[in-house]
């Protein structure tokens, strides 16, 4: 049996797997992540919702705040609002430091938009989901690529019409070209930020968007500015004008997007982290756990 010795175990890496790693491994500990799997990162919005809804009903003021109005057994009054806080101080800490910039919370959950139509309540976003934007602007043009089944333009306006704030607004309807050709199967919003990711990606948005948008205070997208390169401040630049990714079904390209990003400081802080690895049991002894055995192809580890 092989054996590797830690300071801090972290079995899992989802968000809180990861940002668990990241607090150890800042503390100076050696850390390894066991992960069977990608997380629910992977399907996510890459959106930090905190308390966007408590007991059925949308939160007003600050989310912190509403923390009070929770079961006394609910983490976050475990943790209380101090701790909260912190925590999500240090998340935008390490996005920012990996270019990854969330807008921090403000006196109201920010209202982000989404490719079903709706606002969607969320204490931290990534910048490229800042829906206060469009709750500003007066010309907006709602845009899908041809074969991007999931995200229809007039459906989103008919469904924004819904809300008040948003009806005065003057939405058009655009549908770019595909740069992938024909496929064999309806493309995903994965499919366009991976080739957004190439040398040539996001020059072939910008063009596409100049071309068929005319003159807007703002451009609604699906996901799309990249996976590995967020070229998201790239386009605003190409194209002087604001741009807002909308939220998306899965795969989630928001939710990839920061995965790289707490993969990319994990790796920085030397952290270790075992891939398709399954934990079976645990090694207890006098009500502490020493350690865990996982398994391998044909052995246990």
């Amino acid at each position: 049996m092989n054996k590797r010795n830690s300071d801090v175990l972290v079995i899992g890496a989802g968000m809180s797997g990861l940002v668990a790693a990241l607090a150890a491994a800042r503390r100076g500990c050696k850390v390894t992540v066991l992960s069977r799997g990608v997380g629910a990162l992977a399907i996510g919005s890459g959106c930090v919702d905190i308390l966007g809804y408590v007991n059925g009903q949308a939160v007003s003021g600050h989310p912190l705040d509403a923390i009070e109005s929770l079961p006394e057994a609910h983490p976050y009054r475990l943790l209380g609002r101090d701790r909260v806080a912190e925590a999500c101080s240090f998340l935008e800490e390490i996005c920012a430091a990996q270019g990854l910039s969330l807008l921090p919370m403000k006196e109201n959950n920010r209202l982000v938009p989404s490719i079903m139509g709706t606002l969607k309540p969320s204490g931290l976003c990534p910048a490229s989901a800042d829906g206060d934007l469009l709750l500003k602007a007066k010309r907006v043009a709602v845009v899908t690529i041809g074969g991007l089944r999931d995200c229809q333009p007039n459906l989103i306006i008919k469904q924004f019409r819904r809300y008040p704030a948003l009806r005065s607004i003057e939405f058009t309807e655009v549908v770019l070209p595909s740069p992938l050709g024909k496929t064999h199967r309806n493309i995903t919003a994965l499919d366009l930020a991976r080739y957004v990711d190439r040398p040539e990606g996001v020059f072939w948005l910008a063009d596409a968007l100049k071309k068929a948008c005319g003159r807007q205070d703002l451009i609604l997208l699906p996901p799309v500015c990249g996976v590995r390169n967020f070229l998201w401040k790239k386009l605003v630049e190409l194209l002087d004008c604001p741009v807002v990714e909308m939220l998306s079904i899965p795969p989630g390209v928001s939710g990839l997007r920061l995965r790289t990003c707490l993969l990319n400081a994990l790796r920085e802080l030397d952290v270790t982290l075992l891939e398709n690895t399954t934990v079976i049991r645990a090694d207890v002894a006098d009500g502490h756990c020493r350690g865990v055995i996982t398994s391998g192809l044909d052995h246990e580890h």
